[in-house]
């Protein structure tokens, strides 16, 4: 493993541990959640823009570091954003997640190696 890699591993384990040390599972319940539904609803109210960059940050860690509580997350985001904003925000978000990022990298690559022989048969130019 690289020394990049070990990092980042390192950097999400910590991070991680930090969130369960810190009480951060206490706040992903639904009945935590349904205490503060109407906090979050002024709060997105008076930021829209703010607020929706806020779940989206919060939702890419959260998939990301495979934290319990996406679920809740999803549910928050209809109930906060409406069905459709919060389907689009949960939608992109779900697809930033670190996870996404290390395997896609890989298969990228192997694809930009491959041989354009099809294309080229075809009379189709590159």
């Amino acid at each position: 493993m690289s020394r990049g890699r070990l990092a980042v591993a390192l950097l999400a384990a910590a991070a991680v541990s930090v969130f369960f040390a810190a009480g951060g599972h206490r706040y992903l319940s639904l009945d935590h959640l349904k205490a503060q539904q109407a906090a979050l609803q002024d709060w997105r109210a008076a930021h829209p823009a703010g607020s929706a960059a806020a779940f989206f940050a919060a939702y890419v860690a959260v998939t990301g570091l495979s934290l319990p509580g996406a679920a809740l997350l999803t549910l928050l985001a209809g109930a906060l954003f409406g069905l459709l904003w919060g389907t689009i925000i949960v939608s992109f978000a779900s697809s930033m997640s670190l996870p996404e990022w290390r395997t896609s990298a890989p298969s990228a690559s192997i694809i930009a190696t491959l041989p354009l022989t099809a294309a080229s048969d075809s009379g189709v130019t590159p």
